[in-house]
């Protein structure tokens, strides 16, 4: 889950058991939901998260130089149609949630503030 891109700020969510044939609009349901029920994530309430996308594949699997998202492969975005097993998706895998548009607008100049 990632709040702010410039400042690294994310909260790690473990899924467990997550069904590979729900869709993208499903997983995002279930975020949401553990977002809006533990007290953990009280900090992402107010984060408008728009949009899933794969940072991972599996486990042990070649990862992007950046630390909090995918920066290279537009097309592991996953739809809200999209079926998580048709996107490669695996046990282990890892999958950012953010907003796009914050997104977009770090993928146009990607500095890291500390």
């Amino acid at each position: 889950l990632i709040r702010d891109f410039e400042h690294r700020n994310i909260k790690l969510m473990v899924m467990r058991d997550v069904d590979l044939s729900c869709s993208g609009a499903e997983l995002k349901t279930n975020i949401l939901k553990r977002i809006a029920e533990e007290s953990a994530f009280v900090t992402l309430r107010r984060s408008d998260l728009t949009t899933l996308k794969i940072h991972q594949l599996s486990a042990h699997q070649y990862k992007d130089q950046n630390l909090v998202v995918n920066l290279d492969r537009d097309d592991w975005v996953i739809e809200d149609g999209d079926r998580l097993q048709d996107k490669g998706v695996r046990a282990e895998a890892e999958i950012s949630f953010y907003n796009n548009d914050a997104y977009q607008s770090f993928k146009q100049n990607p500095v890291v503030k500390w």
